[in-house]
């Protein structure tokens, strides 16, 4: 009965807009071959759970492993993968029923299933030998603490990008998908207007999305089979921020205070939850910082992977917080930490914010453009 009304109302969208806007509707699927053909350079796949597994990896040294979130794919990082590379063997995944890889053949994606998918894709890896790192952004984060929880022999470190985990309303696309009266359409159509406001509003500067990024998103979302069962996986999610606290192994936290998808304000949370964890915030990026600031993301990362090493013991990290000037870009706010001597002791924050994120004070938000303004002139 619900195919047949989803069958309907596609028709009345159809009839109301015209056959040649299926496109623009993002009403057909693509086909996964036509998409790797498009997008798959550089990509090897491995078969794992009924699916074939988009790989991108490249680099030499202790691994790192990456996990992108909702609607995304291993290109998002991309540029950590150029800026890590010479250190450390760098590997992205398209996480299923996401990206490249879609679903598993052999059953629906539900949020379990993203543990087993862990389980089978770290010996695949040939990372079960020794201890690695691990990073992941928004579901992906998600997906990265459980695992650390759950396996901290198994971790050197793990990182949180703009990490989902504790409760907070959804965004539009993830409603769309949650809402009885629209979950069932959601799964056939991904019009070019949401997805495209979508990815504009993951990052903290909407301007600097380019249409290619917007192409990618778009298509990698239409590919054959891929929407019902991500659908499916966000009927299946509930974060409720249990288990965060058991996490056990070192680790960095990296959040956009633009964020409009995880507010900037569950950061600390993360970093009271989590012991001897570090935190940076960044003024300028939003929910994907890593996507829209690579470098300057990754040298932060590897200062805190370079930290956990025997010569790193002692080094100090730096952090920066950035308030974007166009009148003076050189004149960015910022701000440095150090560690003490013994590493992952301190939340790494600008002295402006870090106050505030201390357990005796209550929560604030990040100061305004226009706030640091005044206090820089009236200090």
């Amino acid at each position: 009965m619900k195919q047949w009304r989803v069958v309907l109302a596609l028709a009345v969208l159809l009839a109301g807009v015209g056959w040649g806007a299926r496109d623009w509707l993002g009403i057909p699927d693509i086909p996964a071959d036509t998409l790797r053909a498009r997008y798959g350079e550089g990509s090897r796949y491995v078969e794992l759970l009924g699916a074939a597994v988009r790989v991108k990896e490249s680099g030499q040294g202790e691994p790192l492993l990456l996990l992108h979130g909702f609607a995304a794919s291993a290109d998002t990082w991309e540029g950590w993968r150029r800026e890590l590379e010479g250190q450390y063997r760098v590997i992205a995944v398209d996480v299923p029923p996401f990206g490249l890889t879609g679903p598993m053949a052999s059953r629906p994606v539900q949020a379990a299933d993203l543990q087993a998918f862990m389980d089978a894709l770290v010996p695949a890896l040939g990372l079960e030998s020794e201890p690695f790192h691990l990073a992941g952004n928004s579901l992906g984060g998600y997906i990265s603490w459980n695992y650390a929880r759950r396996h901290p022999e198994k971790l050197r470190s793990l990182t949180l990008v703009d990490s989902a985990g504790y409760p907070l309303p959804p965004p539009l696309p993830v409603k769309l998908m949650k809402w009885p009266v629209t979950r069932e359409i959601s799964a056939h159509l991904s019009p070019y207007p949401i997805v495209a406001a979508s990815v504009r509003d993951v990052y903290g500067e909407p301007a600097n999305v380019t249409a290619a990024q917007i192409q990618r998103y778009a298509d990698m979302m239409r590919r054959e089979d891929s929407r019902p069962a991500v659908s499916e996986l966000m009927r299946s999610l509930a974060f409720d921020g249990v288990g965060i606290s058991d996490v056990r192994v070192p680790t960095l936290i990296l959040w956009g205070a633009k964020d409009r998808w995880i507010p900037v304000e569950h950061a600390p949370r993360y970093q009271r939850d989590i012991a001897g964890s570090q935190l940076i915030v960044y003024d300028t990026l939003g929910h994907i910082p890593m996507e829209e600031d690579p470098p300057r993301t990754a040298a932060d990362m590897r200062r805190f992977l370079q930290s956990l090493s025997p010569q790193g013991q002692s080094s100090q990290i730096q952090s920066s917080q950035v308030q974007a000037s166009q009148a003076q870009p050189a004149q960015d706010r910022s701000s440095q930490a150090v560690l003490s001597p013994a590493p992952l002791s301190q939340a790494l924050l600008p002295q402006d914010m870090a106050s505030p994120l201390m357990p005796s004070h209550p929560l604030q938000s990040p100061p305004t453009p226009q706030q640091a303004a005044i206090e820089k002139k009236n200090p």
